[in-house]
């Protein structure tokens, strides 16, 4: 969802997430966190672009606690990070960027088999 004031510009599920660069896994449940994340929604015949970059591990819960870890295998898992936002929104009377930190989440709610081409 995106607003600006007490508008709103975009709320949708029709986006496209990519991950970016090399990839680090968290210690517990070995889930893959990317150097970025890049997320593009359409918008106005154009998209806006989230950019977040500089992602630090800041908790990690093993939601499925107990269960074995099968080797190459990202457990369930609710992950918090830090990070660096560019967000890049064209507006009609211009092309808005906005920069700064960010506090995302991801909730993993399956045993994920990981691609480990190019990971630390």
């Amino acid at each position: 969802m995106l607003g600006k004031g007490d508008k709103i510009l975009l709320s949708t599920g029709n986006f496209n997430d990519t991950y970016l660069g090399k990839s680090k896994y968290t210690p517990i449940t070995g889930n893959e966190i990317p150097e970025q994340f890049l997320i593009e929604a359409p918008f106005s015949g154009d998209k806006v672009t989230l950019r977040i970059t500089n992602n630090i591990l800041i908790n990690e819960v093993d939601i499925a606690r107990g269960a074995p870890k099968p080797e190459s295998t990202a457990k369930p898992a609710y992950i918090r990070l830090s990070g660096d936002l560019e967000l890049v929104v064209p507006l009609a009377e211009e092309r808005k960027i906005v920069k700064g930190k960010i506090i995302h989440e991801i909730c993993s709610l399956e045993f994920k088999k990981l691609n480990v081409k190019g990971g630390d």
